[in-house]
């Protein structure tokens, strides 16, 4: 007699392994026959194996925080240079109506001797 896949029930590869899990979750295979199929180890996906640990994160934490802090110092360094400029502007703005101010002054000055 074979199984629902064809095969002799008791070589079927399937059907030993679905018996295997029947007993690992406490339901029952159905058939009562023993199965000689390897234990299958059934591994959720949330949880870690013991060999992997924390270590293996330990470079990217590291190569992140360095990506992060070069990214702050070229952030500082642009916005220094921006704010500097504006510095920069406004002293030569700063010159250039001292310098058209006081140029008027001596101006009007020497102007009212001559006419005089």
């Amino acid at each position: 007699m074979a199984c629902i896949h064809g095969n002799d029930p008791r070589s079927c590869i399937v059907c030993q392994t679905l018996a295997e899990v029947d007993t690992l979750t406490g339901k029952s295979a159905g058939s009562g026959r023993a199965s000689k199929a390897a234990p299958v180890d059934i591994v959720s996906r949330g949880e870690r194996s013991p060999s992997t640990g924390n270590g293996h994160h330990f470079g990217m934490h590291v190569a992140v925080f360095a990506a992060v802090l070069i990214a702050a110092a070229i952030s500082v360094w642009f916005v220094a240079g921006v704010v500097f400029a504006f510095i920069r502007v406004f002293e030569v703005l700063l010159v250039a109506v001292a310098a058209g101010t006081l140029g008027y002054r001596l101006g009007r000055a020497r102007g009212r001797r001559e006419h005089q």
